[in-house]
């Protein structure tokens, strides 16, 4: 295995944002009265464990380094949120309910959730297994891709700055339909620049199925435009 400087760039928000999804691991939620904070504790991400994560212009392998977390849970301000919702607010660190460590295993997170209507609906979905995974949105600091023998390219995330965690229902990135139901009109640009700067830099392989490629995201982007009121 060896260290590469990748052209690949993944897919990100107008604002550098990335989103990643994990199941939930160690998970316990423990409920009282109904006037009583939601307990709640899970890991948002596991160190050192390659998963498969795809873009519109391939798949790549990514993991997280302990240490990733080290200095964001520290001096950031960090939400707890139900589907990435903000209307959905669960727990805030800055709060102090919300309590983000590294441990032997990821991204530990503790949360005495407000006893919201929502909250108690989630808490239901957890217990039952209905829901199952959490996701995390993070800017990239640091990062490091290596080449596998096989030719795979190997993303390790080295430092992020961490914005929120959230239980899923759907642990969608935001490049599948299901996210992009929800981006606004920057995402939107932001995505149309990724795309222009990828067909800029695969001109050069221009092999009449690349060009086809291209041409199908390019038609893809535009009747997200539509959908969007942007076109």
């Amino acid at each position: 295995m060896t260290a590469t400087q990748s052209r690949r760039r993944p897919t990100r928000d107008a604002l550098g944002r990335e989103w990643r999804a994990v199941t939930l691991s160690r998970l316990e939620v423990r409920r009282a009265d109904e006037d009583a904070p939601i307990a709640f504790e899970g890991h948002a991400a596991v160190f050192n464990t390659p998963t498969r994560v795809r873009d519109w212009f391939g798949e790549y392998e990514e993991q997280v380094a302990a240490g990733a977390f080290r200095e964001t849970i520290q001096v950031d301000d960090i939400r707890m949120l139900f589907n990435h919702n903000p209307d959905k607010p669960l727990a805030r660190n800055t709060a102090g309910t919300l309590w983000l460590a590294e441990d032997d295993v990821g991204l530990l997170v503790r949360a005495e959730m407000l006893p919201t209507s929502y909250a108690r609906d989630l808490a239901m979905a957890l217990e039952s297994g209905v829901v199952s995974q959490m996701s995390f949105g993070f800017t990239v600091i640091e990062d490091r891709w290596d080449v596998l023998d096989d030719g795979t390219e190997r993303r390790t995330l080295l430092k992020v700055r961490l914005w929120e965690v959230s239980p899923v229902t759907f642990p969608a990135y935001p490049t599948t339909d299901a996210g992009l139901r929800a981006i606004d009109g920057a995402m939107v640009d932001a995505l149309a620049g990724a795309v222009a700067a990828r067909v800029i830099e695969r001109l050069e392989a221009d092999d009449g199925a690349v060009r086809a490629r291209l041409e199908v995201l390019m038609r893809h982007h535009e009747n997200r435009r539509r959908y969007h009121g942007l076109s």
